[in-house]
């Protein structure tokens, strides 16, 4: 599977949440669980997360060569979160019929939109 890239070739940020679970920043706090407090789901149908101390780090950061957030992945080879993350937009980046999704999330009300454009292409898969 392709990787994504920055324009120097490093593999860029897909903000996957692998380093931040892995790992707290200088900046963040213990959730008394390993994992820090001020990381969460940013979407949860992709399994991308956001920071919600990021524009106070960001201002810290400010200048600085490499900064901390979305430039590049730190933990890019076997990481199976990264992996899943860049193969779930790129479904969403395939578009399916409108009047189809709104068909499909009428027959059942609890599906996500992930689930929507799962459904689908699995369907046409099985039609080919």
């Amino acid at each position: 599977m392709g990787k994504s890239r920055t324009t120097t070739g490093v593999p860029s940020c897909v903000r996957c949440g692998y380093c931040c679970n892995k790992s707290i920043c200088g900046y963040g706090e213990d959730d008394g669980h390993g994992r820090c407090w001020f990381l969460t789901k940013d979407d949860p149908d992709i399994g991308t997360y956001k920071c919600t101390r990021r524009d106070k780090i960001m201002e810290k950061e400010a200048g600085s060569s490499i900064p901390m957030f979305d430039y590049y992945c730190s933990s890019s080879v076997f990481n199976d979160v990264r992996d899943d993350v860049i193969r779930k937009r790129k479904m969403w980046d395939t578009s399916i019929p409108v009047e189809v999704a709104i068909n499909m999330a009428k027959e059942d009300k609890h599906l996500t939109w992930y689930e929507i454009i799962r459904n689908y292409f699995s369907k046409e898969k099985d039609e080919v």
